[in-house]
């Protein structure tokens, strides 16, 4: 398992750099306000210890016309982000997070915001997930990346190690033989019984 790589970021340079300080391994949550543009995000994520942090809201206080948690379930991942970068024109800004959409390997949230007048962008992840994100935030949200992590599906099932895989297969063998010879003495006995003469 490798550690999560970072991606991006896309969108405007103005705002202040917003960081996480504990590698992700997994997004528990996402919460959004948006409404002409993103006012800020929030996630939760657990890290390699499966410790929860929590991280945001990176932006401003925009009243925006919504708020929306993305809570993923348990055996929930996700596969791929989509979003926009476009002006702001209220605040005369030429490039922020104008949208955004999450993609699972069960079911699409969104998109929110409006995302007019911008330049859409999109990060499938095929061997992996997005476990995390980090930004340039002020007013709003003015860019966005993402941390990946690179074949992260199998950490989400269980896993059966090969010794221990090996071991049970020979154990099943041993009661399988035993089994039969168990069943073999049986019919060696029930012989037996039908041979003795009767008294």
């Amino acid at each position: 398992m490798g550690s999560a790589v970072k991606i991006g970021t896309w969108g405007g340079d103005g705002g202040s750099p917003c960081d996480i300080t504990v590698a992700p391994r997994r997004l528990e949550s996402i919460t959004i306000r948006w409404g002409k543009v993103l006012d800020w995000i929030a996630f939760s994520y657990r890290d390699q210890s499966g410790e929860l942090h929590t991280a945001g809201p990176w932006g401003g206080n925009g009243k925006g016309e919504g708020t929306e948690t993305i809570t993923l379930e348990a055996s929930e991942y996700v596969t791929g982000v989509a979003w926009s970068v476009g002006p702001f024109k209220f605040k005369n800004v030429e490039r922020c997070i104008t949208s955004f959409k999450v993609v699972t390997n069960l079911r699409s949230y969104g998109p929110f915001g409006h995302g007019v007048d911008s330049t859409h962008h999109s990060l499938p992840v095929l061997d992996g997930s997005v476990v995390g994100m980090f930004a340039r935030a002020g007013d709003f949200l003015d860019a966005i990346g993402f941390y990946v992590l690179p074949d992260a599906l199998p950490a989400l099932k269980p896993t059966t190690d090969p010794a221990e895989q090996e071991e049970k297969e020979k154990d099943s063998g041993h009661q399988q033989n035993g089994k039969a010879k168990s069943n073999q003495e049986e019919n060696e006995d029930s012989k037996n019984e039908k041979d003795k003469p009767l008294s």
